[in-house]
C-alpha cells in the first residue's frame, strides 16, 4: 500500500511539473513565490536525492533541477491548502492512518512492524499523501467512493497480487531467554510429550512470554511437522520456543472478501492522486511563482 500510494503521489506531482530551458549558472534563489522561496541549496539537495548519478554540470541535471523545484512547489501549495482547511500533515496523523490501513490487510499478509510504521509516518511525502486522503474523506467523501463492482474488477484483473503463500497455524509456547526460562520450557515440553494439553501446560508455565513471534519463524519451526505434532524446543535470541502444528494451509489465493479492504485502499489512493492534481492546479496560480534559472 505504502509503495503504491507514494508512486501515485509522486506521479501526480510529476504530471504537474513543467520542464523549461535552464540558463547558465544557478542563482541563490531558484524560484520565488508569494510567501517564500526555493533556494539553490534546497533544489540541489532534492535533485541529488532523486538521482545521485546525474552530473551537476550537465544539461540533464538542469532539467532534473527544474522537475524537483516544480514538485516542491506543488508540495508547498498542497501543504498550504491542507493547513488552511484544518488538515495539516503530521507524523502523528500519518501513524494513526497507517495503523488503520494495515490492520485491514488479510492475514497472513505481511504487515510492517510498529517501528516500520513509525518510520513510514516520519516521511514527509507519506504524511502529505495521507493528509490528502484524510481531508478528502471528511470534506468530499464522494470523490473517494468505490463501488463493489470496481473492487471485484480490480481483484479479477490483478489476481496474482492476491496469491497466498503456504502457511502454518500453530500453538506457541515461549519462555524467557534465561536459565529459569530454559528450565521452565524443559519441564513444559516433558509434560506435553506425556500427553497433557498444550494450552493448559502453556498457561501453567512460569517465565512464559505472551508476545507473538513472526509468522516466518513459526513456518520455519513447523517445517516438516504434520498437523497435531509437536516440534523440538528451539532456542532463539528472544527466548525458548515450542510449537504444536494445528493446521497447514496450502498455497492459494486470498478470497475477494479477504482482499476487498486492501483493494479499496489501492483504489482510494488512486482517486486521491487524481484529486491532488486538481487541488494543486487551483492553488499554484495564486502563489505567483517566478523562476530564476
Amino acid at each position: 500500500m505504502k509503495r503504491t500510494a507514494l508512486k501515485l503521489f509522486s506521479a501526480a506531482l510529476f504530471l504537474l511539473a513543467t520542464f523549461g530551458a535552464a540558463a547558465a549558472g544557478l542563482p541563490e534563489i531558484l524560484a520565488s513565490f508569494a510567501g517564500g522561496t526555493v533556494t539553490r541549496e534546497q533544489g540541489v539537495a532534492l535533485a541529488r536525492q532523486k538521482n545521485p548519478a546525474v552530473r551537476e554540470d550537465s544539461g540533464e541535471f538542469r532539467a532534473l533541477l527544474r522537475q524537483v523545484v516544480d514538485e516542491e512547489l506543488c508540495r508547498i501549495a498542497l501543504r498550504r491548502h491542507l493547513r488552511e482547511a484544518g488538515f495539516p500533515p503530521s507524523a502523528e496523523m500519518a501513524y494513526a492512518c497507517l495503523r488503520q490501513l494495515y490492520r485491514s490487510w488479510p492475514k497472513p499478509m505481511k504487515r510492517p512492524s510498529d517501528a516500520e510504521l513509525k518510520k513510514l509516518a516520519a516521511d514527509p511525502d507519506t504524511q502529505l499523501q495521507l493528509a490528502v486522503q484524510w481531508y478528502l474523506l471528511r470534506t468530499m467523501p464522494e470523490t473517494l467512493k468505490i463501488s463493489e463492482a470496481q473492487v471485484e474488477d480490480f481483484y479479477r484483473e490483478h489476481q496474482d497480487r492476491f496469491r497466498r503463500p503456504a502457511s502454518v497455524q500453530a500453538e506457541v509456547l515461549r519462555t524467557a531467554p534465561t536459565p529459569a526460562g530454559r528450565a521452565a520450557m524443559a519441564a513444559a515440553a516433558a509434560r506435553i510429550l506425556q500427553g497433557e494439553d498444550f494450552n493448559r501446560v502453556a498457561a501453567d508455565t512460569p517465565e512464559r512470554l505472551d508476545a507473538p513471534i513472526p509468522e516466518e519463524t513459526v513456518a520455519q519451526l513447523g517445517a516438516g511437522l504434520k498437523e497435531g505434532t509437536i516440534g523440538k524446543v528451539a532456542e532463539l535470541p528472544s527466548g525458548y520456543v515450542l510449537i504444536r502444528v494445528v493446521r497447514r494451509v496450502p498455497e492459494g489465493y486470498y478470497s475477494l472478501a479477504e482482499a476487498q479492504a486492501y483493494i479499496r485502499q489501492e483504489l482510494t489512493a488512486r482517486r486521491a492522486a487524481e484529486e491532488l492534481r486538481r487541488i494543486v492546479s487551483r492553488q499554484l496560480p495564486a502563489m505567483q511563482v517566478q523562476y530564476h534559472f
